[in-house]
């Protein structure tokens, strides 16, 4: 059987795996079925500039993309190496985001200019159908304020999901978070420590969060400002650098939270600790995943210490009523450093040690959860 004899269903199935460019490079103006099934595919078009070459991307903007901007509904750009200032080269082909008037995702990578960021998200109040926009590795890091920045974004009517992972140079103050946002209901800002005064102000501003990720941070003995009840937050993913205070008093803020996810290096609790945090301030949790690690293990015993933290975790609490199942490790070059998480391990960071000295689970097989499926960086610690 020929290509071209296949099923109109058959080949729109197998146009869903290969790439619209390529596609459009090789079977546009084929016939006028291919160009049909072409639209048909492509009433949604999705497309993803952030490796594209010099010269498919002026193709594309020569041919194409004219014909098909209306029904572009994600694009992603990026000023990276091998696409530099691909944002700025839109505009000699007289096409500027506010052209595509159906996007409903954004994705901008690697801009450090804050003119630039500031123009984007300018040009996003021209695209009504705007749910999705994501800043990864952006730099705001100029004597320019974030706050216009914040504005912007607060001012998208539609714009539900927004992730932030942009380096900000100055603090966040009330005038950062002047605008409520009623629609935002998915928030990442992930390359700022927030105190609990900045926390509030973010809080304020956002009444309809469900699913939050910072980071937070605030020096020990340090008055701790007052945070508004986000009862709608039910997903909490929080590198934490504090006091157990501190934690509590965020807890206590979030009382319907069904799933968190927590990273630490300051605070050092064992299974019986966490059980009655859980139980009081947010005792309707269903999945909580965490990574301490601690410093605070004497020199002598340190085995018999380390068996006693993981038979904190063996309760009814952690293997009967929520199968929560915990691993500690301690490495072979440190005396006073051990590594405490959930399992399976869910973070984006991982260090590999040569070897351990002492590891041990409470789950029934340890096989079963050596996967590290959603790790991203890998830092490797000993001999090669």
């Amino acid at each position: 059987m020929k290509f071209e004899e296949l099923p109109n269903e058959l080949l729109l199935d197998l146009f869903e795996f290969c790439d619209p460019i390529q596609l459009i490079r090789s079977f546009q103006h084929l016939n006028t079925r291919f160009n049909q099934l072409l639209f048909v595919r492509f009433c949604s078009y999705r497309l993803d500039f952030r490796s594209i070459s010099k010269a498919n991307f002026h193709l594309m903007c020569e041919e194409y993309l004219p014909l098909i901007i209306d029904n572009v509904s994600s694009l992603c750009l990026s000023d990276g190496e091998e696409t530099p200032q691909l944002s700025q080269h839109l505009i000699p082909y007289c096409l500027t985001l506010d052209e595509f008037t159906r996007l409903r995702s954004l994705l901008i990578q690697n801009i450090d200019t804050p003119s630039t960021l500031l123009n984007i998200t300018l040009d996003c109040f021209y695209l009504p159908y705007l749910t999705h926009l994501k800043f990864i590795k952006c730099h705001f890091t100029s004597n320019t304020s974030p706050n216009e920045l914040f504005v912007n974004i607060w001012n998208l009517k539609q714009l539900t999901h927004c992730t932030l992972d942009i380096i900000f140079e100055h603090a966040f103050n009330s005038a950062t978070f002047s605008i409520i946002s009623k629609s935002i209901e998915y928030l990442s800002i992930k390359n700022f420590t927030f105190s609990s005064t900045e926390l509030a102000y973010l809080l304020h501003s956002v009444p309809s969060l469900r699913h939050l990720f910072i980071k937070f941070g605030q020096p020990i003995n340090t008055e701790l400002f007052r945070l508004p009840s986000v009862e709608l937050l039910t997903s909490l993913k929080i590198y934490f650098d504090g006091s157990v205070c501190s934690l509590t008093h965020i807890l206590k803020s979030m009382p319907n939270l069904l799933y968190l996810t927590f990273e630490t290096e300051t605070i050092n609790l064992n299974g019986n600790q966490w059980k009655q945090i859980l139980i009081d301030y947010v005792p309707q949790i269903k999945r909580f995943r965490f990574l301490m690690k601690v410093l605070s293990i004497k020199n002598n015993n340190v085995e018999e210490q380390l068996d006693d933290v993981l038979n904190t975790f063996r309760t009814p609490f952690w293997l009967d009523e929520h199968q929560w199942f915990v691993r500690c490790d301690w490495p072979q070059h440190s005396k006073k450093l051990f590594l405490l998480y959930t399992l399976p391990y869910c973070f984006g960071d991982i260090h590999v040690i040569h070897q351990n000295q002492w590891s041990k689970t409470t789950g029934p097989n340890t096989c079963d959860y050596n996967s590290y499926d959603r790790v991203m960086n890998v830092f490797y610690n000993g001999r090669i």
